[in-house]
């Protein structure tokens, strides 16, 4: 399974269903990731900024978010350096017009790739990781554990979104 390394907050928000749609400039490679596949959301260790917060806010309005950029809080609720969720690829939009009206204010880059099926783990027991840049594989003995939690009965799952 490969992952995908995001910052906090943008994690959390992909991992409790609120951003399905992730902003990159490039295309993932064909041969590595295909519309119907799985991929890991890792959560980075990068603490954001207060700008960073007041932006995610902004995008997240009306739900409940996590209520400071406090590195230990993000780390400790919300998952910094673990894989934090899996979802399904569903293809990339081009432009802020191809996502649904309620994805429109996550919209920030030149490609949004699209996702579905957002499985949040249970950040007690996700594993840890060393992210990276672009998509990469994870190692056998986290895809162990994150397939482990996906088989668990969806009641051990912390969250699953539709």
């Amino acid at each position: 399974m490969y992952a995908l390394t995001v910052w906090q907050p943008w994690a959390w928000a992909i991992s409790a269903g609120l951003k399905r749609v992730e902003n990159r400039d490039w295309l993932p490679n064909w041969r590595l990731l295909k519309v119907g596949d799985d991929i890991a959301i890792h959560a980075g260790t990068h603490a954001p900024t207060r700008e960073e917060m007041k932006l995610f806010r902004f995008a997240a309005r009306g739900h409940e978010v996590p209520t400071s950029s406090d590195s230990n809080e993000l780390g400790a609720t919300y998952g910094r350096g673990r894989i934090v969720a899996v979802a399904t690829f569903s293809g990339i939009a081009n432009a802020k017009v191809d996502l649904p009206e309620d994805q429109r204010p996550w919209w920030v880059g030149k490609y949004g790739w699209l996702l579905s099926n957002v499985r949040q783990l249970n950040l007690g027991t996700a594993p840890k990781a060393l992210g990276q840049q672009g998509l990469w594989a994870l190692q056998a003995g986290v895809e162990h554990l994150v397939r482990g939690q996906l088989a668990s009965p969806p009641g051990d799952l912390w969250r699953k979104t539709a």
